[in-house]
């Protein structure tokens, strides 16, 4: 999340107001992330049949995160 808004700060000025989309794109999968895995770690410790199945969701939604960081920087570097 850190590194999404610093790279905001730096293209804000070249890209304008679409280099939001990186953050908040950032923003709502670190927060699904965060209830998704909670959730899961709840249904893990729970008394009942155990299920094994991940998904893989939460690595998924790190590389929407990382490629919506690399087309703001792809922007800035295209626009300058």
């Amino acid at each position: 999340m850190a590194g999404s808004v610093a790279l905001t700060r730096f293209t804000f000025d070249h890209v304008g107001p679409a280099s939001l989309i990186s953050p908040t794109i950032t923003l709502s999968m670190c927060a699904w992330v965060l209830f998704h895995n909670r959730t899961r770690y709840r249904r893990r410790n729970a008394v009942g049949p155990e299920t094994s199945r991940h998904g893989g969701l939460a690595p998924a939604a790190l590389v929407l995160c990382v490629v919506a960081m690399a087309v703001t920087e792809l922007a800035e570097l295209l626009g300058s």
